[in-house]
C-alpha cells in the first residue's frame, strides 16, 4: 500500500483504483487485511497535502453493506457511484459481444 502512494506522489497526476475495496476491514477479514486498511486511511490522509498532483482514488464494491465505515468518512470515499445491473438489451449487448470475440 505505501509503495503504491509513494509511486503516485512521484507522478504528476494519477489514478488509483481498488477493486472489491470490501475485502479490507471487513469482521471476518485477517490481520494483515486490517493493517493494509488502517495504512490505507494513513496514506488517503496524507495525500491532502499534495494539492498540486492531482489524485484519483477509486475504490469498487458489489458488497457495499461491507465497507468499513471509516472508509465513508469525509475526504476519503465519500462519493457513492451505483452502477446498476444492465437491463434486456444491455445484457444482449454484453453476451453478443463476448460472442463475437
Amino acid at each position: 500500500m505505501k509503495n503504491i502512494f509513494a509511486a503516485a506522489k512521484e507522478l504528476s497526476s494519477c489514478v488509483i483504483f481498488f477493486d472489491d475495496i470490501d475485502a479490507l476491514g471487513g469482521n471476518e477479514n485477517l490481520k494483515d487485511m486490517k493493517t493494509a486498511l488502517s495504512q490505507l486511511l494513513l496514506e488517503l490522509e496524507g495525500f491532502k497535502q499534495y494539492k498540486e498532483k492531482p489524485l484519483i482514488v477509486i475504490g469498487a464494491t458489489n458488497r457495499p453493506n461491507l465497507l468499513d465505515k471509516s472508509l465513508l468518512k469525509h475526504g476519503r470515499f465519500d462519493r457513492r457511484v451505483v452502477v446498476p445491473y444492465p437491463d434486456i438489451e444491455g445484457r444482449r449487448q454484453i453476451l453478443n459481444s463476448h460472442l463475437s470475440e
